[in-house]
This record gives C-alpha cells, structure tokens and sequence, in this order.
C-alpha cells in the first residue's frame, strides 16, 4: 500500500538525471487531531530513502541521486536505473523527528522505469 495520497506514478526514462520529486510529511492539526503521518508538534529533520526492484533488488544507489529536507516536505532527486532492468520500483523513506524520538516509515510504490 502506498502511503502518499493520489494515483500518479513517477516515471523515470534511460536518459533522466537528477529529477526532483517532493513528497509532503502531514504533521496532525492538533494534540488529539488523528490526520497526519507526525503527530501534532514535531517536525522532520532527518531522513533515510531506499529503493527496491519489485521488493527484492536494492536499486538504491542507481536510483537515488540526493535527498534533502524543509518544511517537512522530503526532496528525492532521482535517476534511471543504469544496469537494472524496466519495471516497478518501491520506495521506502523513513522520517526521523528533530528530537530523534519519532521515525516513521512510509512507502511509494509507484516508480516506473521504462526505456521507450
């Protein structure tokens, strides 16, 4: 399951470097609000991206280029995979809160690499 709202996928093709995609942390609108990925008052200052072939290959060094955070919105710049074959790949990212007491795990599942 796919924890980012939304039914686009993100297609990467043989000559694409370096191509910025932003997904948005939810930090819950209140104390007892259940409507965020974070709960209410913490922000993210860290974070760790990995990406796998179909849940088995590591694609994580052909894929990802670079990672930043602001705003807890988390930019992954993303590469086609060089040396790995055309298919679907999963991303997982793990945010990590500015204290270093929270981490939570989401996933995207929907990165298509396709050579046209």
């Amino acid at each position: 399951m796919d924890d980012f709202t939304g039914t686009d996928r993100i297609e990467l093709r043989p000559r694409d470097r370096a191509i910025p995609y932003s997904f948005k942390i939810t930090v819950c609108s209140a104390a007892t609000a259940n409507d965020g990925m974070l709960p209410f008052g913490y922000t993210v200052s860290n974070t760790s991206v990995t990406v796998h072939k179909e849940r088995s290959t590591d694609a994580t060094t052909q894929i990802v280029n670079s990672v930043a955070e602001a705003s807890n919105v988390i930019t992954v710049k993303m590469n086609y995979p060089v040396g790995l074959s055309t298919g679907i790949y999963h991303m997982r990212i793990v945010a990590i809160t500015t204290d270093s007491t929270i981490r939570k795990e989401l996933e995207f599942n929907r990165i298509y690499a396709k050579d046209i």
